[in-house]
Formats: structure tokens, C-alpha cells, sequence
């Protein structure tokens, strides 16, 4: 039965916590741009992994970077998802100033809007839509304004290192690229569209789950202080003084009272060094459970329009970066909560609060087999091109500027593939 799936909503995580001065983001000063006088040079040892790596984060959040690698060592997909800043000076340093990729460039990068920024095949899963499971966007953490393009690169590159066994140049033909890109411009246009088999059975599985045990039922608010109470590795108790703006914030939102609560601060991923407070809030009717983050700046503007190549006027990126507020207002106009996620600060440091479910789950692709995983990605390239054009107002003329280039975008993501490889296994022990 074909359908469409309307109104997606999209349990949103930015990660945006950044020097702010009014509404200006501060680069931190650790900063190294691409225009500080050096262009992109491939990392060949552990040290200048190092060096790059860290260049992208405070001084505070760097101090979890060699266990983000460590972690990351299994493959290079968890490596690339580890370090989103890595792909875009990649991209931009590299494989936006090689002839082979120009006119490519020139053609799509005008089209902009509203990008995931970290788009890949994990930033996907089971999201509550009116008492409903199903499948959306579930990770913002880079969140922005740039080139729609990218997030296309990104989520086939992803993909094309997810692969089991299969060669990529083998699977991702000129066939599939033109699959991928209509599933796309489905979602952009909003059309009918028929998700696979694995994409029901998964949200099936789901949705007999969260079926048992409904919101309103008390086994539901079981279930939920249940998985609060797992505790999320490695937590800590919250220091006084943050707990104090915590029970600030939810009394100015008349939230209800805090009745548990600890500090949960991830060692590797894109988000490690980033604090999350887990709050259980009770309001005498309902029991919550409410997850504060701390958002750190979205990678793409971290390096967008920096390069010391003399062809950096063929590629002007003058869109001021978008500030907190546009971020926040993207997920509550994007999203259908209640209720709805909400821009706070605690210290002078901004953070999203969210209310948490614990039916909602991601989709981990690790033990999906070559066709499990391409009938997936055609799903989420509907979803995406539904993001897309629900933020942003995108020109009829994108799907034309991409369509010569199927052959030239799989070049590229093969050789962003190829790139990280090499920088994965430099990273993999000190030398």
C-alpha cells in the first residue's frame, strides 16, 4: 500500500554551545581556518591526525579526543561519523578546488537551505508522531544553512562505507544514483512514495512495542524511569551549581518539580565533551523524562568558505551563520511536539532541552545485509528531500543542475571514501 508520511517529527539534537555574544557566533580561539595560511594536507601519521582533529574543538572537549578515536578504530564509517568537521575541510580543501569536481560544484553549490550537516545512514530512526511510530531524521547536532548538496555527498559516502563486503564502485552504479535521486526529489516534491519491505517491518516491530504500553498508560512511565535509571555511561552526579539553573529553567517553564536527575557526558562521538543533564520531572499529573544538551557550533560553519586557494571566488559563501534562535525556530516549525523542544542557557552556554521517549529508537546498520541496506538509504533519501523542501523554499532547478552529474557524484564520494581511509588508518595508533 503506497502512503505518504506527512509532518515528520523529528526528535532534534544541535550541538551549538559556542563563545556567543547577542546573537554572534565567536569561532573559538583555538580555531584553525583553512585561510590561516595553510590548504588541506592529508594527516599521514597519529600526530597530525591529532593536530587537525583538534583544531575544530575547545580546549575542554579535546580532551576526550584520543578515546573518540580509539572508539573509532572498528572502521571508517564510525570514524567519519566521529568527527563531522574532518568531512566538510575535506571536501571544501580539497575536493572542491580539484578540476575533476568544478563545474560540478559550480552548478549545485548555489542551491541552499536548510542541511542536516551530519547526514548519514545511523541519523535515522523510530520517532512518536501522534501516538505513532515512524521513521524520521533523529540527530541535528550540526544543523545549518549551507549547500544542499552536501548533505546528499555526505549520506552517500556514508553509505557507500557501510557496505558489508560489496565493492562500492560495484553496487553504486549510474542505475542507483538515478534510483537515489528520484527517491530525493519525491521528498522534495512531497509525492506518494512506497517505503521497502525492511522500512515496515522495522517500523512494525516497533510500533507493537510502543502498542503495549501507550503514554498515558502508567506502564509507559515505568518503562521510561526504568531506561532513565540505566544510566547512560558515564554519568555523574550534577554539581550544585548547575543544578541550581536546572531547577531554574524548569520552574520558568513550569515544568514541575525535579524528582532525579544525574550528568551524562559521552567520551567518543561527534558530541563527546558535550554535557547532557537527565532530568525526571514530575508536574503532579504526568511524569517526564527531559534530556538539557549542550550545544556546540554546527561543523559545516566551522570551516565554510575557508580556503587560501586563489579559486576561492569561484566558490563565495557570504550567508552569515545562522544563530540559535533561527536553529531552534527550524525544529519547532519543522517538527510536530508537544510539547516542543526549547533554547536554553545555563552559564551563558546554550543548551537544548527535550522531552525523551523511550520507544524511539535509531536504525544501526552494522548487521544489515548489501540489498537491506540500499532499500534503506532510497528511504532516506525520501525523508531527506522531505526535509529539504519542508525548510527551505528550493529552486525547481536543483534536480536539473544534479542530473548531468550522476556519474561525477559517485567519483567524488569515492574519493572522499578513499581520502578518510587513508586518514583512519593513520589515526589508528600513535607513531
Amino acid at each position: 500500500m503506497k502512503f505518504f508520511w506527512p509532518g515528520l517529527w523529528l526528535s532534534v539534537f544541535l550541538s551549538l554551545a559556542i563563545e556567543h555574544y547577542g546573537e554572534t557566533a565567536i569561532l573559538p580561539k583555538n580555531y584553525r581556518t583553512l585561510s590561516s595560511g595553510s590548504e588541506y594536507k592529508t594527516p599521514s601519521n597519529y600526530s597530525q591526525c591529532l593536530e587537525i582533529l583538534s583544531s575544530y574543538y575547545s580546549s575542554e572537549r579535546n580532551k576526550f579526543l584520543p578515546e573518540r578515536l580509539k572508539k573509532s578504530k572498528k572502521s571508517v564509517h564510525m570514524f567519519m561519523r566521529a568527527h563531522p568537521p574532518l568531512f566538510y575541510e575535506i571536501l571544501i580543501g580539497k575536493f572542491q578546488l580539484d578540476s575533476r569536481f568544478q563545474d560540478f560544484f559550480k552548478r549545485t553549490l548555489p542551491f541552499k537551505g536548510v542541511i542536516v550537516g551530519d547526514m548519514h545512514m545511523e541519523n535515522v530512526g523510530a520517532k512518536l508522531n501522534k501516538k505513532k511510530l515512524i521513521l524520521g531524521v533523529n540527530d541535528f547536532d550540526d544543523l545549518t544553512k549551507g549547500p544542499l548538496v552536501y548533505d546528499l555527498i555526505r549520506h552517500l559516502t556514508s553509505y557507500s562505507m557501510a557496505l558489508p563486503d560489496s565493492s562500492p564502485k560495484e553496487v553504486m552504479t549510474q542505475r542507483f544514483m538515478r534510483q537515489y535521486l528520484e527517491a530525493y526529489q519525491k521528498g522534495l516534491q512531497r509525492k506518494t512514495y512506497t517505503p521497502s519491505e525492511f522500512t515496515k517491518k522495522f517500523l512494525a516491530k516497533k510500533n507493537k512495542e510502543l502498542a503495549k504500553k501507550m503514554p498515558e498508560d502508567s506502564r509507559y512511565v515505568d518503562s521510561a524511569l526504568k531506561k532513565f535509571r540505566e544510566k547512560k555511561e558515564p554519568f555523574f552526579s550534577t554539581p550544585k551549581v548547575d543544578f541550581a539553573e536546572l531547577q531554574r529553567i524548569v520552574a520558568e517553564l513550569k515544568l514541575g518539580t525535579i524528582t532525579d536527575h544525574y550528568m551524562h557526558i559521552k567520551p567518543s562521538g561527534g558530541s563527546a565533551g558535550l554535557k547532557r543533564f537527565q532530568l525526571v520531572v514530575d508536574d503532579q499529573s504526568t511524569i517526564q523524562w527531559i534530556e538539557i544538551k549542550e550545544w556546540d557550533m554546527a561543523s559545516y560553519q566551522k570551516i565554510q568558505g575557508k580556503t587560501s586557494s586563489p579559486n576561492q571566488k569561484d566558490f563565495p559563501d557570504t550567508e552569515p551563520s545562522p544563530n540559535f534562535q533561527e536553529r531552534i525556530q527550524w525544529i519547532q516549525s519543522y517538527g510536530d511536539t508537544t510539547p516542543s523542544p526549547e533554547l536554553v542557557s545555563i552559564h551563558n552556554q546554550n543548551y537544548l532541552l527535550r522531552f525523551k521517549n523511550p520507544y524511539e529508537d535509531g536504525v544501526q546498520v552494522d548487521d544489515l545485509d548489501e540489498k537491506e541496506l540500499e532499500l534503506l538509504l532510497f528511504d532516506q533519501a525520501y525523508l531527506l528531500g522531505i526535509f529539504h523542501g519542508s525548510l527551505s523554499s528550493i529552486h525547481p532547478q536543483f534536480m536539473n543542475a544534479l542530473a548531468p552529474f550522476e556519474e561525477v557524484i559517485l567519483q567524488l564520494v569515492f574519493s572522499l571514501k578513499n581520502e578518510l581511509e587513508q586518514i583512519h588508518q593513520a589515526s589508528l595508533a600513535p607513531k
